[in-house]
């Protein structure tokens, strides 16, 4: 479509998209909630591990609560019960961040980047490359294995959500490498217009004084 390349009269010269990594997300802010799922599994596994291994040592496990169900038959009912809802909610937690990664672009255009997240609740938010002030690449040991990091754009403005942080990219330092040289070449852009237009101005002043 003529928007993904157009905006404001302005081209489209990068776009990135997250990629989702089922190893690289449990360790991410962006993953807490597949990871205290997958945590929740191996507890329930473990405690089903120590049912088994207890039913011969602890008579209590051999307490009829009904005529055909002991105490041990329904904490085992219990545990599996448990163990199913766990894994359905691993699933849905995965399939909705997978399709969550493929609504978000991040977009940069002549003078301004576009993060928008469409999936859910719609998110967009535009950043002027005049107000970025930092551009920083993270990549941890489990990033470089992994072959994922983040990118952080910081900018000027005072409140605590100054900026934006880029998830789940691969390759990232061959997007902070476009995205710098991006940021940088309309920023000096930018600079040399400023000082001409400051020269130009103070050009027309001396003229205007030797006028008068």
């Amino acid at each position: 479509m003529e928007d993904n390349y157009i905006e404001n009269n302005e081209k489209l010269l990068y776009e990135l998209t997250p990629k989702f990594n089922l190893l690289y997300e449990i360790f991410m802010p962006t993953g807490r909630k597949i990871k205290s799922t997958i945590v929740m599994i191996l507890i329930i596994l473990l405690l089903i591990l120590l049912l088994s291994y207890g039913k011969t040592s602890i008579s209590a496990f051999e307490i009829n609560i009904t005529d055909n169900l002991t105490a041990f038959e329904l904490l085992n009912y219990i545990s599996f019960i448990a163990l199913a809802i766990c894994i359905v909610k691993l699933i849905v937690h995965i399939v909705i961040q997978m399709i969550q990664y493929k609504h978000i672009t991040y977009k940069f255009y002549e003078s301004h980047m576009v993060y928008e997240d469409d999936f859910l609740n719609q998110h967009r938010k535009n950043i002027e490359y005049a107000n970025v002030k930092e551009i920083e690449i993270r990549r941890t040991i489990w990033d470089r294995i992994l072959g994922y990091g983040v990118i952080i754009i910081y900018t000027n403005a005072e409140n605590k959500r100054n900026g934006l942080v880029v998830y789940a990219l691969r390759d990232p330092k061959k997007s902070y490498d476009i995205i710098y040289d991006i940021v940088h070449k309309k920023q000096k852009e930018d600079s040399k217009e400023k000082v001409m237009s400051e020269s130009e101005k103070a050009e027309e002043d001396f003229k205007n004084s030797i006028k008068n």
